[in-house]
């Protein structure tokens, strides 16, 4: 018993440096107290050994899927190699997962990488986002890519989408465009950055758009999923 209670908590462990999810970090040392609490009640020989056996690893399995398996918390993460761990284990919720149309990325990435992830809960809209810096030609490859793609195409200016120039954007009363932009990451950006809105449906309250940013001049790149 207390062998599976550190087994667990090793899983623990490996899932939460791959993942940052906080809830392996919960399964991890809830399973090494519990394997601890056995260890030094069994060397004492009492009989509450037993009970707190059967108590932990009846309490484990509930744990563990509820907070695998109800929805995913944050993940932010700056180390591009997790990537291919956090997309998988978000891919097992029915939330906010990779955009379908986010292409892959990670042997583009030079420097100045964040992954940020918001899931959808109750009445609030999440989001999906990946920056990092890349090459010239990596960011002219980007450009041809999504310009043909973008519904409307604006300036940016240190982090605030600045005059459309491309594209008619006729919006209604109560209707608002939504582009989530990391605005540490394009502070003092380029006089090229460009934000290009693949879509957007227009809702205030649970907005759902599509937007890649580009600074030509320095390589920088925002992909982000809104919704």
């Amino acid at each position: 018993m207390k062998k599976i209670c550190i087994f667990a908590a090793v899983i623990g462990v490996i899932c939460f440096v791959l993942t940052n999810a906080i809830g392996f970090a919960v399964i991890a040392w809830v399973g090494f107290i519990s394997g601890a609490i056995m260890h030094t009640k069994a060397k004492k020989h009492s009989s509450e050994a037993f009970f707190i056996a059967a108590a932990v690893l009846s309490a484990l399995p509930t744990l563990y899927f509820s907070l695998f398996l109800l929805f995913p918390m944050m993940l932010p993460s700056g180390v591009v190699w997790k990537y291919p761990f956090q997309k998988a284990y978000l891919s097992v919720y029915g939330n906010i997962k990779e955009p379908e149309w986010f292409p892959d990325f990670t042997e583009d990435v030079k420097s100045d990488y964040l992954f940020a992830y918001m899931p959808s809960l109750m009445q609030g809209s999440g989001y999906y986002s990946v920056s990092f810096k890349t090459t010239p030609q990596a960011a002219e490859k980007y450009k041809n890519e999504f310009e043909p793609q973008a519904a409307y195409i604006f300036k940016v200016d240190s982090g605030y989408l600045g005059e459309i120039v491309s594209g008619k954007l006729d919006l209604k009363e109560g209707e608002t465009l939504t582009v989530n932009l990391e605005k540490e990451f394009w502070n003092n950006c380029g006089p090229n950055t460009k934000a290009y809105v693949l879509y957007d449906n227009f809702n205030w309250n649970h907005p759902h758009s599509a937007v890649v940013i580009i600074d030509m001049d320095s390589g920088r790149i925002q992909m982000v999923g809104n919704g």
